[in-house]
């Protein structure tokens, strides 16, 4: 006569198994929680360099559309400044034709069109011309063809090819290059 042990099995997870799927849940959520902040800033700084293209885009339209400027069409065309370590830019029509923006640009010049300030914690780190750092950049666009002029401070030393600006916050930056054809591009 045989005799039938019945195995008692039970089903489930041990506390060890569990203790362990807890550990790496805990340690993938703070993975991806400490990369969320970051993705956050870099999306940031993203969209800013993608609206200062936009707005050198448009000083050059307003130039080629022969936009006027308090009832004329400026002398020097349009132009767009850059100063190094700044959290703002400033879109300008060059009124007199000197190929600068009066007063540097400041709140007392009558050539200022708009300033417009960078998202919160970014700043211009750094303007180069022809790859050399410089304090500030201009990029003039002259209608009708447009003539594009890269100018270094205001010293109306505008033999540049190649203008480029730096966006950054503490942990990314982005380059902006704009060349003498009027081609601007985003370097990420």
């Amino acid at each position: 006569m045989e005799v039938k042990v019945k195995e008692n099995r039970q089903k489930g997870f041990t506390l060890l198994e569990l203790m362990v799927s807890v550990a790496i849940i805990a340690i993938i959520s703070t993975i991806f929680l400490s990369n969320y902040g970051s993705g956050g800033r870099k999306s940031d700084l993203i969209m800013t360099a993608q609206m200062l293209a936009s707005n050198i885009r448009v000083a050059q339209n307003n130039a080629l559309s022969l936009k006027h400027f308090e009832g004329s069409m400026p002398a020097g065309g349009w132009g767009v400044v850059f100063n190094r370590d700044a959290s703002e830019y400033v879109i300008f029509a060059d009124v007199d034709g000197n190929t600068v923006c009066n007063n540097a640009c400041d709140s007392t010049s009558n050539e200022d069109v708009s300033r417009i300030a960078l998202a919160s914690g970014i700043i211009i780190s750094d303007t180069l011309g022809d790859g050399g750092s410089i304090n500030r950049i201009q990029v003039n666009f002259l209608p009708p063809d447009p003539q594009i002029s890269i100018c270094r401070n205001n010293t109306g030393q505008c033999n540049y090819s190649v203008g480029q600006i730096v966006l950054g916050d503490s942990y990314n930056t982005i380059k902006i290059n704009i060349n003498k054809f009027g081609l601007v591009e985003i370097e990420k």
